[in-house]
């Protein structure tokens, strides 16, 4: 990051926006990662305003394969730039620049502003009727498996030698993985055995 030699007022002037502005809420969806973000529309819609009223100026420009993103304090020239780097597989698609350009856009304004989009888990935990009704795939492991040799046969062994319950084992390991048949007649075979 690049800043003029003073940046006072540029600081005054960003922590009165940054008091004015509020979570930037995702209007945009990525099907591909079947997620959501604030599309660039809606970060300069809710942004301009507040950096007006604060004197505050954004720019970007695209210069060879970098983003230069500035800000400005409008009074006193203060300012600090930063550079993205725009990578692209293949230059001569206008839609892979264009989309690549976009992104390195949105995330200029909301690094140099400090901005943050609204959180789509915190939503998801605060109203539990919004959770997806997806069921959570676990991976199957059986005593053959390398899953199971290694790590996983090393933490049952540890459980069992501190002389923990097979149900107990057998729960922990239930939270991130489906136990086949052979795994947990070895840990209730084994559970509570060892000296």
């Amino acid at each position: 990051m690049k800043t003029s030699e003073k940046i006072t007022s540029l600081m005054t002037a960003l922590l009165k926006f940054q008091g004015q502005v509020n979570k930037i809420q995702k209007d945009a969806k990525n099907p591909h990662f079947k997620s959501s973000y604030a599309s660039l529309s809606k970060i300069l819609e809710e942004t301009k305003p507040v950096l007006t009223e604060c004197g505050l100026v954004l720019t970007q420009h695209f210069d060879v394969d970098v983003l230069t993103t500035m800000l400005c304090h409008a009074e006193t020239g203060e300012f600090m730039q930063s550079d993205y780097p725009i990578n692209v597989k293949d230059a001569g698609l206008p839609q892979q620049f264009g989309s690549a350009l976009s992104y390195a856009r949105r995330y200029g304004i909301q690094s140099i502003l400090n901005l943050s989009a609204s959180d789509d888990d915190g939503q998801m935990a605060s109203n539990p009727a919004q959770v997806s009704k997806e069921p959570i795939v676990k991976e199957k492991i059986t005593m053959k498996s390398t899953r199971w040799k290694g790590k996983t046969e090393n933490y049952v062994i540890s459980q069992i030698k501190a002389n923990k319950k097979s149900d107990d084992i057998i729960n922990e390991l239930s939270k991130s993985l489906e136990l086949a048949d052979d795994v947990v007649q070895f840990i209730k075979d084994n559970a509570g055995t060892a000296e």
